[in-house]
This record gives C-alpha cells, structure tokens and sequence, in this order.
C-alpha cells in the first residue's frame, strides 16, 4: 500500500503544481482574455483532478501527516518555481514569482492539506 500511497502523492503535486503554474500564468496574461481563460480552464482541470487523488490518499475531512505536508509543499515548491522559470525564459512575460509561496499555501488549504 506504500508504493501506491506514494505514486499518489505524485500524482496530486503534479496535478496541484500544474494548476497553480496555470494560475499565476492566467494572473500574468493580462488583457488577453482569451489566454486567461484558457489557463483558467487548466486549472480548474488540474485542480479537480488533485482533489481525486487528494481524496485516494486519505479521506478528504482528515488532514495528511506532517512528514506528507512537508515533503509535498517541498516538490510543489521546485515543481511550480521549476517550470514558471523556464517559461519566463521562453520569452513569457508579467510571470510574478513571488506569487508562488502564497499561491502554493492558498491552494493546499483548498485541498484540506494544511
């Protein structure tokens, strides 16, 4: 049951972390209206699915563990910083990194993590 608690976990941080890349990327779209609300239908795609698997891993009315919190908040962290930086150098622009911290404890207490 470990491996798969553990596959879940990855699974939801690489859900959670692309909607919340596609939420700071929606705020940073600006007056194009029509590539917000194509981030925005990301995110809402991944987040949902993140909630699937947040529910697989442990029933939505408990919290995770500590050492859970810590190591996902850790690879949301790299995964979301990771990849907003090698769009910003793709020539994306307006991409606010200091979104990230708040965008990542915002989204884990939607999830019922933290």
């Amino acid at each position: 049951m470990v491996q798969n608690r553990n596959k879940l976990i990855d699974f939801f941080v690489g859900n959670l972390s692309n909607a919340i890349v596609h939420t700071i990327l929606e705020k940073a779209a600006g007056d194009n209206a029509l590539l917000a609300k194509s981030y925005q239908k990301e995110s809402i795609n991944s987040r949902n699915t993140a909630l699937h698997y947040r529910n697989m891993i442990n029933p939505i009315y408990t919290y995770l563990p500590d050492r859970d919190i810590d190591f996902i908040k850790k690879c949301l962290t790299q995964k979301v910083t990771s990849e907003l930086k090698s769009r910003f150098f793709k020539k994306y622009e307006h991409i606010d990194l200091t979104l990230i911290k708040s965008s990542i404890d915002k989204a884990l207490q939607d999830m019922k993590v933290i």
